[in-house]
């Protein structure tokens, strides 16, 4: 959880920032930035939703203010300070229009999950390479990636079981970066081991000092008994993931 929530942090900081440096602050309502499959009115109506939401909740602790017995002047102090508890609300009481909020307080409203579909969905192959070179990744591997890693967040989240879990689909596989296992076969394995080799890489690219492999290194050594292979660990695993820690070949 610890790689996932940098990784959910920097890549709506990126769409965002690429995304309405290009297109506008509010680029997202247009249906245009989007595919024709892409479900855009679904995006539109859970940000409504949550902007509707966030204006009745304020509303009703503005009336529970004042009916206090605090001083007019003092009940002023604290509505203005819970309006600005969270940008979304603070939008909602101070703009009219357009009616949604620009990118940047858009996409702090969206799971990975949503994230994923976005980013899938954009219409423009450029802006989809742009977004992904931040990642120094292929397109269409950072979709496939922030697929997997979606599906690797639900489980986290649910504190569901990892180990000796299998991916129903492996990702894509950049061509430069070595497989996982060290072998030369088309995809990755299906283990855990490839998701660890995700993140090792992501997290060089967002957050190199983050010593995420050595924290995994460490809890792997806390349970000797947990049989490693069930995770697609090999014996020079350690060294494997390593090689996710260096710089990409050219």
């Amino acid at each position: 959880m610890t790689a996932l929530e940098r990784l959910e942090v920097a890549i709506r900081a990126i769409i965002s920032n690429h995304m309405a440096s290009t297109h506008g602050a509010h680029w997202y309502l247009e249906r245009s930035r989007f595919k024709d499959n892409y479900r855009h009115h679904e995006l539109i109506n859970t940000l409504q939703t949550q902007l509707n939401r966030e204006r009745q909740k304020f509303s009703r602790e503005c009336q529970h203010i004042k009916k206090s017995s605090a001083c007019p002047e003092r009940q002023a102090r604290q509505i203005d300070g819970r309006k600005r508890d969270n940008y979304l609300r603070f939008y909602a009481e101070t703009y009219d229009k357009p009616a949604l909020p620009p990118s940047w307080a858009m996409t702090e409203e969206l799971s990975l999950g949503r994230i994923s579909h976005l980013y899938s969905g954009l219409a423009r192959d450029r802006d989809r390479k742009q977004i992904a070179h931040y990642f120094d990744l292929p397109q269409n591997v950072l979709g496939s990636w922030l697929h997997t890693l979606t599906f690797v967040r639900n489980i986290c989240a649910h504190h569901a079981r990892l180990w000796n879990r299998e991916l129903a689909v492996p990702p894509r596989w950049h061509e430069k970066l070595p497989k996982p296992d060290g072998t030369n076969r088309t995809q990755p394995p299906r283990r855990y081991i490839t998701i660890a080799a995700m993140l090792c890489y992501l997290c060089k690219q967002i957050a190199p000092d983050s010593g995420w492999l050595a924290k995994l290194v460490d809890l792997t050594g806390e349970y000797p008994s947990i049989p490693h292979v069930h995770m697609g660990f090999m014996h020079d695993w350690q060294d494997q993931l390593l090689l996710y820690e260096q710089p990409t070949p050219p």
